[in-house]
């Protein structure tokens, strides 16, 4: 059996280095065992052909996929709104260890990660947080640890808003949007986390539980685990100053205990997914080539973990002369989590929550050396800023004229099924 990524997050023994685990549950995680920060304006400031150290004369091989920098961006970060959330950071990694898919399935349909390797980069010793050569060794020779006994198969959630107070706020959702001021809103909902688990057992919930787009990164007082399902955005280099820009948004929930076809028939949630289709489609336009953007699936039935969803895709040809900042105002934060339109229901999302989202509802990303470029968006996700003492979990419903508030109240539920044994 192959080591696994969290495995390795789990029993992480350096307290003074970052741990970044990217794409905990994908077929392409990446652990960075060097880094720097990096500038965070100096990182926007730069243009996405930039991003691409490949060497320009085709005589030469291109670089390919190697890990270069890996960051968070939280939900408030680009919605210049009143309220203000955590930083955004961006790590330069200059040594990470990758797994890949072996492209074998085994008869559970688990993914099989083939033995990995370090992947280092040109200089490693301008990095001045770095693993010694031993410290690697002995990650990689770290024994699979057996399956840990979970208490009562989860977590027990505590919700910060009462039901009947959530309930009112969706019904008066409702109302705004009958009254023509908007036309889809996303809500979110928080939860203190009541839990024994340790963090080895943490670790071992995102390796059953966790999404393809997982994430677990921990720095200073500061620890997210995502379960992350959705990829926000990803953009793939098909040559020199060549890129693909690709986006799959999901709308709708329904449990796997459920038949699928409720699902792939509800006219309410592709209602909801065909907005968010809409939107997006017309950020992408802002930062692609003209009349490249196109809508390559409307929606099909997905599964993930304890819940299907509807996932649509629109891509297009981006304009790479852009910068990193310029591409991500046009984006960000992402069209599922937010609603149509964009700006106002930003407005009112502030209203209604009364909070920052912080981490909650942002996204995680990462960056190759050839420009190409992978993200999430960080729902179903836990965070904690006292150094693992305390937790707090968030889950978002999408509110539309069609909505039931108690059917939108048991969606929730259904999302917080990657912790949750009792809510």
């Amino acid at each position: 059996m192959t080591l696994k990524p969290t495995t390795i997050a789990a029993q992480w023994p350096f307290a003074s280095m970052p741990l970044l685990l990217w794409g905990a549950n994908s077929d392409r995680p990446v652990l960075a065992t060097a880094m720097k920060r990096k500038n965070w304006v100096d990182f926007l400031n730069t243009r996405w052909t930039d991003l691409d150290m490949s060497p320009t004369s085709p005589s030469l091989p291109r670089v390919g996929r190697v890990p270069k920098f890996i960051g968070v961006i939280p939900y408030e970060t680009f919605a210049n709104q009143q309220l203000v959330g955590p930083p955004p950071f961006v790590f330069e990694i200059g040594q990470s260890i990758q797994w890949q898919d072996s492209g074998n399935m085994q008869p559970d349909e688990k993914r099989v990660l083939s033995i990995p390797k370090v992947i280092t980069s040109d200089k490693l010793e301008s990095y001045g947080i770095a693993l010694t050569g031993d410290q690697i060794k002995g990650l990689l020779s770290t024994k699979e640890s057996p399956s840990i006994e979970l208490q009562s198969s989860g977590a027990s959630l505590l919700p910060t808003l009462s039901d009947d107070s959530y309930l009112d706020q969706i019904r008066s959702i409702i109302t705004d949007i009958k009254q023509g001021k908007y036309y889809q809103l996303n809500l979110l909902r928080r939860f203190q986390v009541q839990s024994k688990w340790n963090w080895p057992q943490i670790c071992e919930r995102v390796t059953t539980m966790g999404g393809p787009f997982s994430a677990l990164f921990s720095f200073g007082s500061t620890t997210i685990v995502s379960f992350s399902p959705e990829k926000f955005v990803e953009i793939a280099c098909e040559g020199p100053q060549k890129f693909r820009i690709k986006t799959n948004p999901i709308k709708g929930t329904l449990s796997t205990d459920l038949e699928p076809n409720l699902l792939e028939s509800s006219q309410k949630d592709r209602a909801e997914l065909n907005m968010i289709v809409d939107l997006m489609r017309n950020d992408l336009t802002e930062v692609c080539i003209p009349k490249t953007v196109e809508v390559t699936d409307p929606g099909s039935l997905k599964k993930f973990p304890s819940v299907y969803h509807l996932e649509a895709e629109v891509q297009g040809n981006l304009n790479s002369q852009l910068s990193v900042g310029e591409i991500f105002k046009k984006i960000l934060p992402t069209g599922s989590i937010t609603g149509a339109p964009k700006i106002e229901v930003m407005r009112q999302i502030e209203k209604y929550e009364g909070q920052p989202r912080g981490y909650f509802m942002g996204n995680a990303f990462i960056v190759y050396s050839d420009g190409s470029f992978e993200s999430n968006v960080l729902i179903r996700t836990m965070v904690s800023h006292d150094q693992r003492k305390t937790w707090s979990y968030a889950a978002g419903s999408g509110i539309v004229v069609k909505s039931d508030p108690h059917q939108e109240l048991q969606e929730i539920h259904v999302k917080c099924r990657s912790l949750a044994s009792k809510i």
